[in-house]
């Protein structure tokens, strides 16, 4: 039975048909319960059918997709919110991700992604609901994405004091399990993948500017001069200093 319920967003409404039509969503277990033509309709509309699910499209009048997806988190509801657009940009996926997006995906919208990514959802609604079990394949795509936007977030993010509990929280999980998840896909912690990216950053930044070892250390997301020293000689071989004396130089800097 097609029991979860969806609010369609975009303010053009061929897209709006388009969503409709590209999908067989019944078949999925989705019905639509409302579609909108603007984010102000679209936040009505969330408070009013509580739907399981909001597919928004970035830009729109009154109201835009990021801050309706903040919105709705403000509510403390378990909707899931999919995020379309068609700008490749990291700050936007950075601001989603922050607001509890689920995914963001760009336009013009793959249908066998979007199908996939229905599929993954509706079993998770369905194991809240009443305990669904997933079977092995199911379980390992969905692992497998989770790593993804773990990883997504990391990159977009390494600057900030990013911490497990936040991302966990980004992805309705337990900040226990996602470390658990991510040590097995990728044999790292989450805190060692932070700490990678930000001494690769780094090394770039030593390598093509002439600033100094603190304000690189800052620029790359380190309060403590020392402890960036620390964990970037751990990972390099060489503290920060040697590393960029051992790299050419730009002769304009």
């Amino acid at each position: 039975m097609a029991d979860i319920k969806v609010v369609l967003a975009d303010d053009k409404p061929s897209i709006l048909r388009g969503l409709q039509a590209i999908l067989d969503w019944e078949s999925l277990g989705y019905h639509i319960a409302g579609t909108a033509l603007d984010g102000a309709d679209a936040w009505s509309m969330v408070r009013d059918l509580k739907p399981d699910l909001l597919i928004t499209d970035i830009q729109m009048p009154l109201v835009d997709g990021l801050e309706l997806s903040r919105r709705v988190r403000s509510l403390g509801w378990n909707t899931r919110v999919i995020i379309l657009t068609g700008f490749q940009d990291f700050e936007y996926a950075r601001t989603a991700l922050r607001h509890g997006v689920m995914e963001f995906l760009l336009k013009p919208v793959d249908e066998v992604a979007l199908t996939e990514l229905l599929k993954k959802l509706a079993l998770k609604i369905g194991e809240e609901r009443g305990g669904v079990l997933r079977d092995v394949p199911v379980q390992a795509v969905d692992d497998q994405d989770m790593v993804r936007r773990v990883n997504l977030a990391i990159r977009s993010r390494y600057k900030e004091n990013l911490s497990i509990n936040e991302l966990a929280a980004d992805l309705f999980i337990s900040a226990a399990y996602l470390g658990q998840v991510y040590r097995k896909k990728t044999g790292l912690s989450i805190k060692d993948t932070i700490h990678a990216v930000r001494v690769e950053a780094a090394k770039k930044v030593l390598a093509t500017t002439s600033l100094r070892i603190y304000e690189v250390a800052e620029l790359v997301g380190y309060v403590d001069e020392e402890y960036f020293s620390k964990k970037f000689l751990a990972l390099v071989g060489m503290t920060p200093m040697n590393y960029r004396r051992s790299v050419p130089t730009d002769p304009l800097l």
